[in-house]
């Protein structure tokens, strides 16, 4: 699993063992730490370039979720929003909506999408016809 970090701060990739290397817990505690005081969990319908930290993969995204959560502060409603959404299945479209409500609600808690923020919910009820 490679995340890379990017902007003024992170220029440099953190490459993790590809057979989940245990992180010990002052690590986790760290890590859960930067994400609280200058991370963003958010979730997103769409693609979208502007994310400060990407993990291609949605297992990646689950194991750091479950890795950090316990040690965060500021951000586990967050945190715990993303694992809801990353642990949804999609078999209908009402499962769509649903996933589209918790983005919606992990939106509405993180400080930089005020003004910028989406409602998926009504996007993609304006854009998917529930017959398709």
């Amino acid at each position: 699993m490679t995340c890379e970090f990017a902007g003024p701060r992170y220029n440099k990739l953190m490459k993790v063992n590809p057979v989940r290397k245990i992180f010990s817990e002052t690590d986790r505690a760290y890590l859960a730490g930067l994400i609280d005081g200058d991370g963003a969990i958010m979730a997103c319908i769409e693609k979208h370039d502007e994310y400060e930290w990407r993990v291609r993969n949605q297992e990646d995204i689950k194991n750091l979720l479950r890795m950090f959560t316990p040690f965060m502060k500021v951000k586990r409603k967050q945190a715990e929003l993303a694992r809801k959404i990353l642990e949804s299945k999609i078999n209908q479209f009402p499962d769509l909506l649903k996933v589209a409500r918790l983005a919606d609600a992990l939106s509405q808690l993180n400080v930089r999408s005020k003004g910028r923020r989406k409602n998926f919910v009504a996007m993609i009820k304006e854009n998917i016809s529930p017959n398709d």
